[in-house]
């Protein structure tokens, strides 16, 4: 995997937002035989809570630039498949999308966007636990991520895996794989990473402005102005934006059990 995490600049498609256009490409795949995905479609892919909403965020920045980005409009410029794909044939080519679901054999073209597992765990402990169970502890939602019961987004450890297999058979044109803290420590050069496999076209003064706009300062006065992913829901999505807050969290027993199941896929990722 620390091979793929290298992968970047490759198979760039330069498409101006000029020339996004209804115009519809050629049919690439059709996913659960309902959803049809054209070749010039690119996905933002991950287990959820590991960037793909950083990401969205920076395209759109990048896109739109003169306009106020939030959870209001986002789905405007960089749509979220796993919520809303009924409605995505109505949308212009070329389409960047995000998913949480693992139909990599179906993306065109995806990025994968990778954390630390037991990160992962942490924030979205944090998320369950404010949406839905108040009273859920950590230690029973990760038995629960991991062991116990099958989550609807399937566990992060398989989710990684199977990412991990499609990349290996797949031409380096393909995809692009970014560190969740890479995004943390340099966001413009992942930034930059992100913009040319999306074949966005940019100043380096257009993407400083975009990168700053998506620190997580701003994106949390922005989600402060303008509201929350969803509104009925009282759940802060920008919460830290740092990474080794598992060291906090996880009991000695929490570690124990998630390195015996994804210990080794972390390993994978180069976490230690």
């Amino acid at each position: 995997m620390q091979g793929l995490l290298h992968n970047s600049l490759a198979g760039q498609v330069h498409i101006s937002t000029a020339a996004m256009s209804s115009a519809t490409p050629k049919v690439h795949s059709i996913i659960k035989q309902q959803f049809t995905v054209y070749e010039t479609d690119i996905f933002l892919a991950s287990f959820p809570r590991s960037g793909t909403t950083w990401a969205r965020f920076l395209i759109a920045n990048l896109l739109v630039p003169q306009t106020v980005i939030s959870f209001r409009n986002i789905e405007d410029y960089v749509f979220s498949w796993n919520k809303d794909w009924r409605d995505l044939a109505m949308y212009r080519h070329p389409r960047v999308m995000k998913s949480h679901w693992t139909a990599f054999d179906n993306f065109p073209r995806f990025v994968y966007f990778v954390r630390d597992g037991r990160d992962v765990m942490v924030s979205l402990y944090n998320a369950i636990r404010t949406l839905k169970e108040p009273s859920l502890t950590f230690s029973e939602f990760l038995d629960r991520q991991l062991v116990s019961r099958q989550p609807t987004i399937g566990r992060w450890h398989e989710h990684v895996e199977l990412a991990i297999k499609v990349c290996r058979f797949r031409p380096p044109t393909d995809y692009l794989v970014l560190q969740f803290e890479r995004i943390v420590t340099n966001p413009m050069q992942q930034a930059r990473k992100l913009a040319n496999f999306c074949g966005i076209r940019f100043t380096e003064e257009e993407l400083q402005i975009a990168v700053e706009k998506c620190n997580f300062a701003n994106l949390q006065a922005v989600e402060r102005q303008f509201g929350p992913e969803n509104l009925q829901a009282p759940y802060t999505f920008f919460r830290q934006g740092t990474f080794g807050q598992w060291k906090s969290v996880f009991s000695e027993a929490d570690l124990k059990l998630f390195n015996s199941v994804a210990g080794d896929t972390n390993k994978k990722l180069g976490y230690v």
